[in-house]
């Protein structure tokens, strides 16, 4: 016959109890049909248990174990272990249980030495086989008073002088060092805020200054006679130097979610907290370490102090004041009404009419004469020259306007035209007269072979012909007119 559902169910879903605390649940089951059984039993178990391997190889080593109950528990929720066989009723059904905690158990603890664990375990006693269980476990929680307390409240104020001395035993000076701490007691949350002051009267420097929140973990066995201890740091700050000769500094290390100290009601594991503050000497030099311990807790001191004081001293219970006996009531007379004084109201003050700005004087804008329309001269048209091997200069002198026409026996016509100098010209830039058998030469000479116009000739300022000047004689008009430089090298051919 098979079980749908065999499970325990607390009333708190957190799991979470204290000492003397009720624990209220029930257990739940589901099963097909009805299952023969002595019973439906509950039992509540608390234990620690502790165990470690001594030094050495796994074959020589021992291990050293211990253990000790809080709570051992058995009750039937239905039947009996003595009586006789039952039926489980088919079904969903639900078997409530209450226990109560004792006042002196231990916390909840587990760590890889040792544990202190809380179950509860619920089975069906049945006939002849394996009885079906199911197991869950609950956290115990206790609560430590720092205000009761009494060395919670003490502040720490040390201060230690250390010599030191080079390897030949002679000194070299002292460094004073100081440490202070307001209070020795803190919970979860709050800041450990320390001071560290130091006075180094050496010829040694301190390279760095280490504060450490040190846990110790101690496991013992019943016997008392083998130990384990384990030490972890919850939290440092490290002050790097260089320092000088002197210095002050503040430090602080946050409190986190960790057992309280002492461990009551345990006596196989023990916690301590310290505060360690460790000098880092530079050389051949041994650091100087100290240890402070500390207090920790689940509710604050109520006159904890965060920041310094001259000084904390545990506060003295004093005797109280009896309160004095109420004396008679004596009627107090009211005083008699005054006579009123009118008060004379206050002249309104006189409304000043606030005088207007003066206008600002319009300042005219000065205005930009028009420019003058400047004609641009036309361009004169650019004469079509032919391409040469030589490029023409530009024209330093005007061509003479009193050219005779050419006559009709004259012809152009190019040859022996060399290819790469151009393109042909096909139109008729320059007419070149061609001289006959009898007539002499008119118009332009060119030469054979010419050398290109040096640079003066081609920045030599122009003359504009003056028509008035020129003359008609016939000796000017027979004269060739010839250019400063020739504007071609074409070779010509007379018909």
């Amino acid at each position: 016959m098979s079980i749908d559902k065999f499970d325990i169910q607390l009333d708190k879903k957190s799991c979470i109890y204290e000492p003397g605390e009720i624990i209220n649940g029930q257990v739940l089951t589901c099963l097909e049909n009805p299952k023969p059984a002595r019973g439906l039993k509950i039992k509540i178990k608390g234990k620690c248990h502790v165990q470690w391997r001594r030094n050495g190889s796994k074959a020589s080593s021992k291990i050293v174990s211990g253990s000790e109950r809080y709570i051992d528990l058995t009750e039937y929720l239905i039947g009996c272990a003595d009586g006789s066989y039952m039926k489980l009723p088919a079904g969903e059904q639900s078997y409530p249980f209450s226990f109560q905690l004792p006042e002196t158990i231990p916390v909840s603890f587990e760590h890889k030495y040792g544990s202190v664990i809380y179950t509860l375990k619920a089975a069906m006693d049945l006939p002849l086989s394996i009885d079906p269980t199911v197991t869950k476990r609950f956290t115990v929680v206790s609560n430590l008073d720092l205000n009761n307390v009494p060395e919670a409240r003490r502040e720490i104020h040390d201060e230690r002088t250390i010599p030191f001395s080079n390897i030949f035993c002679c000194s070299v000076g002292e460094i004073d060092m100081l440490l202070t701490l307001p209070v020795r007691g803190y919970v979860a949350g709050q800041n450990i805020e320390a001071k560290v002051c130091f006075d180094n009267k050496s010829e040694v420097e301190i390279d760095e200054i280490k504060l450490n929140f040190i846990q110790t973990i101690t496991f013992k066995v019943p016997s008392g006679s083998q130990k384990k201890i384990e030490k972890n740091i919850l939290g440092n700050k490290t002050l790097y130097g260089p320092f000088g000769q002197s210095g002050e500094y503040d430090a602080s290390i946050l409190v986190r979610s960790v057992p309280v100290s002492y461990f009551p009601c345990c006596k196989l594991i023990d916690i301590d907290y310290d505060i360690n503050v460790k000098y880092v000497i530079s050389g051949c030099h041994y650091n100087v370490s100290n240890n402070y311990p500390i207090f920790i807790g689940t509710i604050p001191l109520i006159s904890a102090q965060s920041k310094w004081s001259t000084a904390s001293v545990p506060v003295e219970a004093t005797e109280p004041i009896a309160p004095c006996p109420p004396g008679p009531e004596v009627p107090i007379a009211p005083c008699p009404p005054g006579p009123e004084v009118p008060i004379a109201p206050c002249p309104p003050e006189p409304e000043i009419p606030n005088a207007p700005y003066p206008p600002e004087p319009e300042v005219p804008i000065a205005t930009y004469p028009p420019e003058q329309e400047v004609p641009f001269a036309p361009c004169p048209p650019e004469p079509k020259v032919p391409i040469a091997p030589y490029p023409p200069g530009p024209v330093d002198r005007p061509m003479p306007i009193n050219c005779q026409p050419m006559p009709q026996n004259y012809k152009l016509e190019f040859e022996n035209y060399k290819p790469g100098a151009g393109k042909p010209v096909t139109g008729m830039p320059f007419v070149v007269p061609v001289p006959g058998p009898s007539t002499q030469p008119i118009g332009f000479v060119v030469p054979p072979e010419l050398p290109p116009p040096s640079y003066e000739d081609c920045s030599r300022e122009s003359h504009p012909v003056d028509q008035k000047q020129e003359s008609n004689s016939d000796a000017d008009v027979k004269q060739p007119l010839i250019p400063p430089y020739p504007l071609d090298n074409l070779p010509y051919k007379n018909n």
